[in-house]
């Protein structure tokens, strides 16, 4: 014991005696504020300066792991600055202190930064060198020099060199144009490191790769280690449907990724261990942070493109933004419409008083159409404050289907019926609101971030079934399902130093009303499904907070949320008692991030849930067909998932393991309506607990103009459940293969050629039968200095994007193979001009629930 306190009282000492470390990310304030915050924030130091004297000087750096003096030093880089330091009194001047200051920021052909840049300034009479500087990595340059007027000679390493004559010392903003040259007999070989590790999660830059050329962030999703990409949707390997945030606000539809240019993306990060400042129900992250345009004006951004399959889809994009100095005001008009066919064969097999058997052949045909119109602004009168509001509105729109199914029947192996089955649905949108209010600003160390939502959508879906049989008598069964929602959110996060760390804390508060009625309008004498009137009202309050502090061996980071939850059903206007409910849970989270030589290390543990959609919770029986009907379970209870994660990383090798125990997973489940009766129903219910572990390689070199990335991965279940009389094992694991390539070709050509493998195996209580050969093309070229993109694509075309699924229940097996229309051809024509992005900082409120609704 004595020992153990002596080993204490010495890791304690060195923690006390080892010099302060900072960490901090300048985005564009003055150095000024900055040596105030770090005066405020340093323990060992006093910093002495003349705030006005300073001010004019802007940075934008990341200090990372740096003691007081070098953070200060990386700060100043290449301005004309003076630091001296006296024991424990560090003093920050600028020499040069009565002279003028010839300020600007320096934008390439594409308005983004020129980070150091040499700006020479010349007598405009002699032009001898009078002074000169480097512009930093924002572009911005600040020189003093007691001459006026001057001329100054801006170069640049495969830039034209501009001379301006400078009667005014506000530079304003100097764009520089590439030069084309040939240089006989030498090779310049650089490479950017592509993959680094994060404090949360792997780290993966775009920008001044080849990933920028791919056209939007959509393409460049599907490069990005562990995510894979199915159709239109992401899913993180092992994890799930990510949420995505860009710039800090969270993505709200699909849509989003086709309007971001890969050129505008800086780096995107995969954070795989989500910490307690996310809803609980999320398992991955994708956070994609832009590059900051300069300039003010206007600048638009418009897209078309079209899919051509069995069927075709087209969509169109317009992005206008407008700038002038702190003001931001921006709006888009997005129009799609698009008709999808699916083909599927269905086998169910039920065992009763009798073994009935159905054999199904499906054809389903959709168009679905989107028409939406946003707009708002964002205002940031200085470094330390930004508001704005944001308004989304979705157009009324109609989508159709048409389900053609012919079936046989069979009992006990004997041909019993047939019957044809012809449903017509017809759905009309109501106009869909959303309105984002957020501020983001810093009183002192404090930092702040307040977002408000409300949302109010609704839709009228109208179902006409005619169904014909050989043994029984025909059928009409018309219904409307109608659903309106109501939502309000608040969501406030505030950070603040705290003992050499920093904690964040905040609370969110969610309000929700749905209203779901289910209405069985068919003749009288021919209603085979019940009427439902539901509504569910829902309140959560959920206060978090996390700590993150860096230690001799690394990053440790650690928080906890509390989430309390409201649940009320009624039925009919009445409150039904057993199945409304309110509970409240804690979910932990904590990470270690370190690095033991070149290899980085990053060590997690969270406890997450799965909450019920309201669809799964609805009462309402709906009709599939004369034995079979499908209708929500609202008894549910949430699943709690418990993961260990691990991930590692060395040059362009990375690995990772994560095991996850999901207690009261929600499954889809199947089961006679009545006892001993052919009629099933399809719902859902919890069962004790699957567990998985999820190990993936990648593998991303580099080799001249190809650049390859290998992921290699496996999904593991465990899982024991009845089906029939037997006790079955679902743990045959998932096999997943993806090699994606990219090859950089002369003219301005990016070539992708990219495939992807998944093997059979089981998910939950299901088998996926089906194997899938995924294999995408693409080619984009660019005009007119980048403002004009092409790209064609070929996707699918082996024609292997299908699945089967085998489920499993007690007395009831169901085998359904689906053959999507994803063998296609896709053109995307992009034009953009003046291309600046919105400063808009909101990041929504009660975002898990806007998709549960």
């Amino acid at each position: 014991m004595r020992k153990l306190l002596l080993l204490l009282l010495l890791f304690s000492e060195t923690v006390v005696i080892q010099a302060q470390r900072i960490t901090h990310e300048y985005n564009d304030v003055s150095l000024s504020e900055a040596l105030r915050q770090l005066n405020e924030e340093s323990d060992d130091y006093a910093i002495s300066f003349l705030y006005n004297e300073l001010e004019d000087f802007r940075i934008t750096t990341s200090v990372c792991d740096k003691t007081v003096p070098e953070a200060i030093r990386q700060m100043i880089g290449f301005y004309p600055i003076r630091m001296n330091i006296d024991n424990h009194d560090i003093f920050v001047e600028c020499p040069l202190k009565k002279a003028l200051r010839y300020k600007g920021v320096i934008v390439n052909e594409n308005n983004q930064p020129v980070a150091y840049a040499n700006i020479a300034l010349l007598s405009p009479k002699d032009s001898i060198l009078l002074t000169g500087g480097v512009s930093n990595e924002s572009g911005f340059l600040v020189i003093p020099c007691e001459q006026h007027p001057v001329v100054a000679c801006i170069s640049y390493i495969g830039y034209k060199t501009v001379y301006k004559l400078c009667e005014d010392t506000e530079l304003g903003t100097i764009r520089m144009q590439p030069e084309s040259y040939t240089i006989r007999g030498v090779n310049v070989i650089g490479q950017i490191p592509q993959y680094q590790m994060g404090e949360e999660g792997m780290i993966t830059n775009v920008e001044h790769t080849l990933l920028s050329q791919l056209g939007t962030a959509n393409d460049v999703l599907r490069h990005i280690p562990g995510v894979v990409q199915r159709d239109n949707e992401y899913e993180v390997f092992g994890k799930g449907t990510p949420l995505v945030y860009i710039n800090g606000r969270q993505m709200r539809s699909i849509k989003e990724l086709e309007q971001l240019k890969s050129t505008d993306i800086k780096h995107i990060e995969l954070v795989m261990n989500p910490g307690v400042k996310y809803d609980a129900t999320v398992d991955a992250v994708i956070k994609i942070q832009t590059i900051r345009k300069v300039g003010d004006g206007l600048s638009v951004d418009t897209w078309g493109r079209w899919r051509q399959g069995h069927l075709s889809q087209e969509a169109f994009s317009l992005d206008l933004n407008y700038r002038h100095n702190a003001l931001d005001m921006f709006g888009s008009l997005w129009l799609s419409d698009g008709r999808y066919l699916q083909i599927a064969d269905m086998e169910q097999e039920t065992q009763g008083d009798s073994l009935w058997n159905q054999k199904n052949d499906m054809r389903t045909e959709s168009t679905d159409r989107d028409y939406q119109i946003d707009g708002g602004f964002n205002y940031s009168p200085n470094e330390h404050h930004a508001f704005g509001v944001k308004y989304e509105l979705g157009l009324p729109a109609t989508d159709e289907l048409t389900t053609v199914i012919v079936s046989d029947v069979e009992k006990d192996h004997q041909h019993y019926d047939r019957w044809n089955n012809h449903t017509g649905e017809r759905t009309k949108e109501d106009a869909s609101h959303k309105l984002n209010a957020y501020y983001v600003g810093n009183i002192g160390q404090l930092s702040i971030d307040l977002n408000v939502d409300y949302l109010n959508n609704g839709y009228l879906k109208h179902s006409s079934i005619m169904e014909t049989c050989e043994r029984e008598e025909n059928r009409k069964i018309e219904a409307e399902n109608i659903v309106k929602n109501r939502m309000f959110a608040s969501k406030l996060t505030l950070n603040h130093p705290l003992m050499g760390g920093s904690l964040d804390f905040g609370a969110e508060y969610i309000n929700t009303h749905r209203q779901d009625d289910y209405i069985d309008q068919s003749p009288s004498g021919m209603r085979y499904v019940r009427s439902s009137f539901s509504t569910l009202k829902e309140q959560s309050f959920c206060p978090y907070a996390e700590y993150s502090h860096k230690l001799p061996i690394g990053q440790i980071r650690a928080g906890l949320r509390y989430e309390y939850v409201w649940f009320d059903y009624y039925d009919k206007g009445v409150r039904v008692q057993e199945q409304s409910r309110s509970y409240g849970n804690f979910y932990p989270s904590a990470s270690l991030s370190t690095q033991l030589g070149d290899v980085k290390l990053l060590l997690g543990y969270s406890v997450k849930t799965t909450r019920p959609t309201y669809r799964q919770l609805s009462n309402g029986l709906f009709y599939g067909n004369r034995y079979s009907m499908s209708k929500g379970n609202p008894l549910l209870n949430k699943s709690t998932r418990h993961t260990f994660s691990i991930q590692t990383s060395w040059r362009w090798v990375q690995f990772s393991v994560s095991y996850t125990d999901e207690r009261d997973a929600i499954i889809h489940w199947i089961q006679e309506l009545n006892p001993h009766s052919i009629e099933t129903v399809v719902s859902y219910k919890n069962i004790h607990s699957i567990k998985t572990l999820s190990p993936m390689l990648i593998l991303s070199p580099t080799v001249a103009f190809w650049h390859p990335m290998l992921t290699i991965g496996v999904i593991k279940p465990w899982l024991t459940m009845e089906s029939f009389t037997e006790t079955i094992r679902l743990n045959r694991p998932i096999a997943m293969v993806q090699l994606n390539n990219t090859f950089s070709v002369p003219h301005n050509l990016t070539a992708e050629l990219n495939f992807r493998y998944q093997s059979r195996g089981h998910y939950q209580n299901v088998y996926m039968s089906y194997s899938q050969a995924v294999l995408d093309v693409s080619l984009v070229k660019t005009f007119l200095h980048d403002h004009l993109s092409i790209r064609l694509a070929g996707e699918d075309l082996l024609n292997r994007s299908r699945d089967g699924n085998h489920v499993y229940n007690h007395q009831v097996r169901l085998y359904q193979g689906n053959f999507y229309d994803r063998r296609r051809f896709v053109a995307t024509i992009r034009y953009n001009f003046n291309a600046t992005r919105s400063k808009y900082k909101g990041t929504g409120a009660g975002n898990e629930e806007k998709i549960r609704l």
